[in-house]
């Protein structure tokens, strides 16, 4: 047992206060970015990360062997950090170490401050490392959202290199930051176009020219072609925007170039870069590489590619020559591994790779052309490759394609089966009277669109065997449809996307008293255009959306056709292909909106790369109103059936126009693809199980009063034209509430709008 002295008790409250407060700043980072992603939930792979490296880095320091694993340099750096305290406060070689060696600043301001013990240095070192891991993570949910985000930090987590290097007492750690800012700010210009997300980019990349800046610099590139590429991309770009971030990219490109052109002389190259190559490659380790020359831009262009291989596999795994070249084993079994799954992955996505993955692609891309120019020796190669994986491992997570076609074909069969007894009775029923009753409930939905809806997605979701030439034509067919997809995304003119980032599509008839609820309810969820069709309506309609016609927000069409909702929907397609990225297709008496409180359109760019979304729905029942009630649908109907309730297998679709072929039923649409679910599973059928609501959710006011269900029973359907049986009433058996974290702003919208005659029914204050 170790005396107790003045300085072991130092030593250790200042290990302990450093762990709880690099521990609650990770909780913070985490809740902060998970505010604006809804299903972000990486605090258990955060917590294990920085708990497994806390521990390993504590065993790795009582063993004798520690200063062998560790190397030579932790020593060096630790020297000059104790230098740099010795110094004068605010001196010139404090600024010195701030501006061009970050990772020594780091240790110095430590010791300066809490005369930190080795431990809490290597904690630190451990947080940082940690915090690049989370912003690696949620640039992952950029671009290919929450499922892919938290597979990539549980990876992340357990990467058996980086369990080591990120306590090191060196550069990794805050090149695992600085990669992580470039790698968050480029996923969200990537996908949103948004200036503002330049900040972390640019820190990142101060981060790393101050620490490694051979890296840095390369990081500044791969931040430019990113950026420079996402300013050229038609999804989701104003003009503006993307003429700003190219003209950007050109402007630096401009400023930087006499800096790297006088970087790149053959004098600059024989003097800087060529004996470091030369002094790594010739000494007497076994790990070795073999000398190449980089003396020259020829040269350089030349023997680059052998010198790529060898920061990628090598140490080869029998290069066993001591205990830290054993334990090193792990990590390079894992990148192989890693190397593997990325590859294979990226064959399944190859025609999504840039789209899921391309500010990653750019990032790892430069990184491995820079660690392959300054690394001779196979020890050094493997601790720069540890950032590589660790971007890769991203680049696999983004990738990563949850559920396989026969899964998804088993669903289809599934549902048929299900389907299949409610269609053998051809002959219709009569409309029944009022009831409460589960076993009198009866589908929605006609029978012979559920027949021929069901057989064509089993038919789509079938597996054909491998090597057959239905699998060949199958693979082309499917290729072509995704070129007519990025086709598809790009046919406007460079620099735009559709003005119109939601709008809802809906008929009405004589729904006048709950239109204004219905429109203003979207806006607050964040719908900017309401495309919407009368049909034969009589009532006074046009008073109460007078505010919303007259500014643009509803566009209202004459639609007496009879049926009239699927051709009105058919229609709304048509008109709106090019002008308009996602399309809400439900009826007056639903309400969409996300349990998270998160704006739709902020949900719905996780699922940028799919013709359509489908959600769920909830049933509401009359809750014991026999008329009318005053007050909001929203507020006056606080009772439902239960999740487990058959209606709410049915799904209601979000459809991005373009790749939209039109309606199958009020349910389905026919896409030029498949559409995904709220978890990004592929979604074949108008029904989905489980029908959960997590991340999206309707609440069908199904019913609303008896008399307005009883009018609704002998009232044609608006999708088929005809007086049909209909399901009872569900039955009021969960309260639920979820929709009244909008209620304070619903009313405040209610009451600023400037209608033309008080509404029908009293909105409470």
């Amino acid at each position: 047992m170790l005396p107790l002295t003045d300085h072991s008790i130092h030593s250790t409250l200042v290990t302990l206060v450093t762990v709880i407060l690099l521990g609650g700043t990770l909780s913070l980072l985490v809740s902060h970015l998970g505010r604006s992603r809804p299903g972000f939930a990486i605090g258990r792979p955060v917590a294990f990360a920085f708990g497994i490296r806390v521990i390993a880095a504590t065993l790795i320091s009582l063993t004798p062997m520690a200063q062998t694993l560790r190397g030579g340099d932790e020593l060096t750096f630790l020297s000059h950090a104790e230098g740099v305290v010795r110094s004068v406060s605010a001196s010139d070689e404090w600024t010195h170490t701030l501006l061009r060696e970050l990772h020594v600043f780091v240790l110095a301001a430590q010791r300066y401050v809490f005369d930190s013990p080795e431990l809490a240095l290597r904690v630190t070192q451990v947080g940082i490392a940690v915090v690049g891991m989370v912003l690696l993570a949620a640039a992952v949910y950029e671009l290919a959202g929450p499922r892919a985000s938290v597979l990539a930090m549980w990876l992340l987590a357990f990467e058996p290199a980086s369990i080591f290097f990120s306590s090191l007492l060196h550069k990794e750690a805050n090149l695992m930051l600085a990669i992580g800012l470039i790698a968050l700010g480029g996923a969200k210009i990537w996908k949103r176009g948004e200036p503002s997300s330049l900040i972390p980019i640019v820190a990142g990349c101060l981060i790393a020219v101050a620490t490694r800046h051979y890296a840095g610099w390369f990081l500044i590139a791969a931040s430019a072609a990113a950026v420079g590429h996402a300013g050229l991309r038609a999804e989701n770009r104003t003009a503006i925007r993307s003429l700003s971030l190219v003209a950007l990219v050109i402007l630096f490109a401009a400023v930087a170039a006499p800096t790297v052109l006088s970087a790149s002389t053959n004098e600059s190259l024989e003097k800087n870069l060529q004996p470091s190559q030369e002094a790594n490659a010739s000494d007497n380790s076994n790990l070795k590489l073999e000398q190449v020359d980089f003396s020259t831009r020829g040269a350089i262009v030349v023997n680059l590619p052998r010198r790529i291989p060898d920061v990628l596999l090598r140490p080869f795994p029998w290069q066993l020559g001591n205990i830290s070249q054993g334990i090193g084993l792990f990590g390079t079994v894992a990148a192989y591994f890693t190397f593997f799954f990325v590859i294979r992955a990226a064959f399944r996505r190859r025609g999504e790779i840039m789209t899921r993955a391309g500010p990653l692609i750019y990032l790892g891309f430069f990184l491995l052309i820079a660690y392959s120019l300054s690394a001779g020796n196979a020890g050094t190669a493997f601790r720069y490759r540890t950032q590589i994986v660790s971007v890769l491992i991203c680049v696999f997570a983004a990738l990563w394609r949850p559920v396989e076609h026969t899964r998804s074909a088993k669903v289809a069969r599934s549902a048929q089966q299900r389907l299949t007894p409610q269609l053998s009775d051809p002959e219709p029923s009569v409309p029944r009277s009022l009831s409460v009753g589960r076993e009198e409930r009866a589908t929605t939905v006609d029978p012979a669109a559920i027949r021929s809806g069901a057989e064509r997605s089993v038919s789509r979701a079938k597996r054909i065997p491998r090597g057959s030439l239905l699998a060949s034509l199958r693979s082309v067919r499917d290729a072509g449809r995704r070129i007519e997809y990025m086709r598809a995304r790009r046919s406007g003119p460079l620099g735009t996307r559709p003005p119109v980032g939601l709008a809802v599509c809906a008929i009405f008839r004589n729904e006048a008293r709950y239109l204004a609820e219905w429109v203003t309810f979207h806006r607050i969820q964040g719908v900017e255009r309401f495309y919407l069709y009368n049909n034969q309506s009589t009532d006074d309609w046009r008073s109460e959306l007078g505010p919303e016609i007259a500014s643009g927000v509803v566009e209202v069409t004459e639609w007496p056709h009879e049926p009239g909702q699927l051709s009105a929907y058919d229609d709304c397609l048509e008109r709106h292909r090019a002008d308009t990225r996602w399309i809400g297709m439900f009826d007056i008496d639903e309400f969409l909106f996300s349990p998270t409180g998160a704006p739709l359109p902020e949900v719905l760019r996780r699922f940028d790369t799919h013709p359509g979304v489908v959600v769920n729905r909830r049933f509401f029942g009359t809750n014991g109103h026999r008329r009318p009630p005053d007050g909001l649908v929203t507020e006056s109907y606080p009772m439902r059936s239960r999740d487990d309730d058959p209606s709410n297998v049915l799904v209601k679709c979000i459809v991005y126009p373009r790749m939209t072929l039109g309606a199958q039923n009020a349910h389905y649409f026919r896409f030029r693809g498949n559409p995904v679910d709220e978890d990004g599973a592929p979604a074949l059928l108008m029904t989905r199980e489980p029908a959960t609501t997590e991340l999206l959710r309707i609440n069908h006011y199904y019913a609303k009063s008896e008399e307005e269900f009883q009018h609704k029973l002998v009232s044609p359907r608006a999708d088929f034209g005809v007086v049909t049986d209909r399901m009872g009433i569900p039955p009021d058996e969960v309260r639920d509430e979820a929709i009244l974290q909008f209620r304070p702003q619903l009313i405040g919208a209610l009451a600023s709008r400037e209608v033309g005659h008080r509404r029908r029914s009293t909105v409470p204050e």
